[in-house]
């Protein structure tokens, strides 16, 4: 859920528009197939003209650093919902990082979100029904999609230029991009990890601003620290499928149930 580039100009801002181009049937256009050549990011470059849909599919969870053994990234995961208010067809997408080995690039992946809802992109290892005996909470079900891709790797201990995760259409355009860091204003995790990192303000125009983001915490915001499986084996916490309250309204099917009617502020924070 995420080498360094030879140019960090080449950083985007992901911001948030209210509309979205539309194709048939009122499903906006999510990008042309898989397979398209993906741009050049070492070479630097103007900001390109705003995605038409930036601000509305959305990184809101990344789970970089887990207490499970990640010795070949299993654990690992990355959550993204939909934040606007029409549907998109997301075909040919794909995970994207600053590295460029051909063994650390991510698989293509395609669905279908409708507004608030969410999709929670797994290492192709990982059996969708195993993730979800890891991370379902039985008292507080909720509806998501695990799609299973070729995984790339996340950084334990990201950097201004070590991780910088994007979310890439089908014609290698970025639609939502996350500098993240550990610490240097972000959530600080310890060596042993175990705290997914999500996005609390869900209004947020600028996602690589550490001050949006939050470690999760066990009862906070739909947050549990999962159960014993095969892969998921240490005590990682996090809250998969599980959106924080958006202006104190639940933002997916069920989402943060106990978490959206009291004590939401405008930036989904829960005031205690």
């Amino acid at each position: 859920m995420l080498a360094a580039p030879a140019h960090p100009s080449d950083r985007l801002v992901a911001s948030r528009s209210s509309g979205a181009a539309s194709g048939p049937q009122g499903v906006a256009a999510g990008g042309s197939a898989a397979g398209a050549s993906k741009p050049d990011d070492g070479a630097p470059k103007s900001a390109p003209t705003a995605h038409p849909l930036r601000g509305q599919i959305v990184i809101t969870e990344i789970m970089y650093n887990p207490a499970s053994d990640e010795s070949r990234g299993e654990p690992e995961w990355v959550e993204i919902a939909n934040l606007g208010t029409t549907t998109v067809e997301l075909s040919g997408w794909r995970l994207d990082d600053e590295d460029t080995l051909p063994m650390e690039q991510w698989g293509p992946f395609s669905c279908v979100l409708g507004p608030g809802e969410v999709a929670v992109l797994v290492h192709r290892n990982v059996e969708e029904e195993e993730f979800r005996a890891a991370w379902d909470d039985p008292e507080s079900p909720v509806s998501y999609q695990v799609i299973r891709v070729k995984w790339g790797g996340l950084a334990n201990t990201p950097s201004e230029t070590n991780e910088i995760l994007r979310l890439r259409d089908g014609a290698g355009e970025i639609v939502c991009e996350v500098n993240f860091r550990n610490g240097d204003g972000w959530p600080k995790l310890t060596a042993l990890g175990g705290p997914s990192i999500y996005l609390v303000d869900l209004d947020a125009t600028d996602l690589s601003s550490g001050a949006h983001w939050r470690a999760s915490k066990a009862g906070e915001h739909g947050a549990i620290e999962r159960k014993p499986t095969r892969v998921f084996g240490g005590k990682d916490i996090g809250s998969p499928g599980r959106l924080p309250p958006r202006h104190g309204q639940l933002t997916a099917s069920g989402a943060g149930a106990s978490d959206a009617t009291e004590g939401a502020t405008t930036t989904g924070e829960r005031v205690e």
